[in-house]
């Protein structure tokens, strides 16, 4: 009966993601309040309702979808950087940096946590902060790290050695999405607008919400008229 149960929880997660991904909230809303009756303990499923609720400025429903899925699961970083999202939108920054802090405490690696909580740091006057965080980010990650010296190479006019450099992580890496930003960059420094152009595509694809990106491929697009 369990394994049954667990089959019935991810069936519903996977469709709840896809009527996120094609932004349907209300429909994603009402599925999820049907699936949570069957399992009202599901913290992914409460998280995705919470993500629902969010969408449509929902805030205090979707709080507490979020602050459920954090008790039963602690450590549950993505509810917690759901959470920082939320607080952000309402301009409570004080909690967002809290929730921020509590998801990388229990995830390290999360670059989004991280950038937000460096973007934080540096709106509120703590560069010595934000600077520390970002080695630290360099330190866990080595494709971090490379693409920095990538950008210093092509600020340095070597773009051929920078090019070679985010090769190197699309090869380890090949849905990183700041580098395919970066590499369409280099393309578009060199009139190679239509291999700019599809880089940034490839990246907005993987991630529909990064600006950079959209303004990048706005840009190549324009020089090719």
């Amino acid at each position: 009966m369990a394994n049954q149960s667990n089959d019935g929880a991810r069936r519903a997660f996977d469709e709840a993601v896809g009527l996120l991904k094609s932004r349907a909230y209300e429909k994603a809303d009402t599925f999820l309040d049907s699936a949570l009756k069957d399992f009202p303990n599901d913290p992914n499923l409460l998280r995705l309702q919470g993500m629902s609720l969010s969408k449509q400025d929902r805030f205090a429903e979707a709080e507490q979808r979020f602050t459920h899925a954090i008790r039963l699961v602690p450590d549950f970083a993505l509810a917690h950087e759901n959470l920082a999202d939320l607080q952000l939108r309402q301009g409570r920054l004080d909690e967002a940096m809290n929730s921020l802090q509590t998801a990388l405490k229990h995830n390290p690696r999360s670059e989004k946590a991280s950038k937000r909580l460096r973007q934080l740091f540096a709106l509120i006057g703590k560069g010595e902060e934000a600077d520390e965080l970002f080695q630290q980010t360099l330190d866990r990650d080595p494709d971090r790290k490379t693409m920095v010296e990538a950008m210093e190479l092509n600020r340095a006019g070597d773009t051929m050695e920078a090019e070679k450099k985010l090769r190197e992580v699309l090869r380890r890496s090949p849905e990183n999405v700041d580098a395919l930003r970066l590499m369409g960059v280099l393309c578009a420094k060199q009139d190679n607008f239509s291999d700019a152009e599809a880089f940034f595509r490839n990246a907005v694809e993987l991630a529909p919400d990064f600006w950079m990106a959209w303004l990048n491929l706005g840009g190549a697009l324009n020089e090719q008229q």
